[in-house]
């Protein structure tokens, strides 16, 4: 039976894509290596992992964070023992040789459970500030892979790894092309689920004046919850509007647009790095310990990018912003001279190979 390795977590697509590239890494590192992935039923994982040609276990785990109501967080503990069970019967049945969470809810009880089993375990934390799921499961894994450097600081000892973030093999690169005799090109995305403010904000926009956008094109993702809203509010517009539920083709939306609207997710950041994209980053101001805009302000201190609170994001600040960029493309050449810097290539090879190691 070849060895196995479990990738735990998952839920949004930051989570994921950079979990599928440490796992397509590790067999190609080692071809006779097994990757199974543990997520949950109501993640993104039920759609990305069987896609991307992984087997996907699922276990029963709620939500503990602020973000949610007492009655949930309730539900969540008296569904603790279940979660449990459901780890440790992976755990028997799976014997994985090696075990790393990447975040999302499945990701704590079986990094647990696997450390407590004695079963080599690794954490990957992708936030400038870790939640506290990952503050707590520092004391069980052997080592810690970081994006940025400073969040080491949470953990401390030698389990820290600065690594970078792993990106996706396919977004890489690819110079724009003159935007004379074309139309300039926006990307909108809120991240893997799409984001209804953003999405109404931009729609209003675009419906309520038509005159400002004759020589633009949108390519915008509106997330499963919206796409009955995007057919009735975008009905009508004509080509330079076109949406959709999900965006799987990321590695051609990049090369085609000139400019991203975006939510400030560490996958979504480090995308726009390896695509050399200028981006406009509206920060989800539920995030975790606010982490999205501690993430877009690094990006800013830099010139590498343009962040908007949401609060101050409405559909003229949305025109205006657009229009900028496109009216002074020199600005769009400098943020993609400065993002590039915050890529770091290698870094799930580097992941891959520090796991194999403990794989015997």
């Amino acid at each position: 039976m070849s060895d196995c390795v479990v990738i735990a977590g998952g839920g949004t697509g930051g989570h994921l894509y950079p979990a599928i590239a440490i796992a397509q890494e590790l067999q190609r590192e080692n071809r006779h290596i097994q990757v199974h992935f543990v997520g949950t039923p109501m993640g993104l994982e039920v759609h990305i992992v069987p896609k991307a040609g992984y087997p996907l276990h699922l276990i029963s785990v709620g939500q503990l964070n602020k973000s949610v109501g007492i009655v949930t967080r309730i539900r969540t503990l008296l569904l603790m023992p279940l979660s449990i069970f459901s780890c440790i019967r992976l755990l028997v049945k799976v014997k994985p040789k090696f075990v790393l969470g990447v975040g999302g809810y499945a990701s704590g009880p079986f990094v647990m459970m696997a450390g407590l089993f004695g079963i080599p375990s690794a954490l990957w934390e992708p936030n400038a500030y870790p939640g506290l799921a990952n503050r707590i499961l520092k004391f069980f894994v052997k080592y810690i892979f970081v994006v940025f450097p400073e969040s080491g600081k949470y953990f401390g000892g030698r389990k820290v790894i600065p690594v970078g973030l792993p990106v996706r093999a396919k977004i890489k690169y690819v110079p724009r092309t003159e935007l004379i005799g074309r139309k300039f090109r926006v990307l909108i995305f809120g991240g893997s689920q799409g984001a209804r403010a953003i999405n109404k904000i931009v729609g209003e926009a675009i419906t309520r004046d038509r005159s400002w956008y004759s020589d633009i094109e949108f390519v915008h993702q509106v997330g499963k919850f919206d796409m009955e809203w995007a057919s009735s509010v975008y009905s009508g517009i004509g080509g330079n509007v076109k949406y959709f539920q999900f965006l799987d083709d990321m590695e051609e939306r990049y090369a085609w647009c000139d400019l991203v609207v975006c939510r400030g997710g560490i996958s979504t950041i480090s995308e726009l790095a390896a695509a050399q994209r200028a981006g406009i980053i509206i920060p989800l101001p539920s995030a975790a310990d606010n982490h999205q805009q501690k993430n877009a302000e690094t990006l800013v201190n830099a010139n590498a990018a343009q962040m908007i609170l949401q609060k101050d994001f409405n559909a003229d600040t949305f025109k205006k912003m657009i229009l900028d960029y496109k009216n002074h493309p020199e600005k769009l050449v400098s943020i993609e001279t400065n993002v590039k810097r915050f890529y770091k290539p290698g870094a799930a090879e580097e992941i891959a190979r520090l796991i194999l190691k403990d794989v015997p």
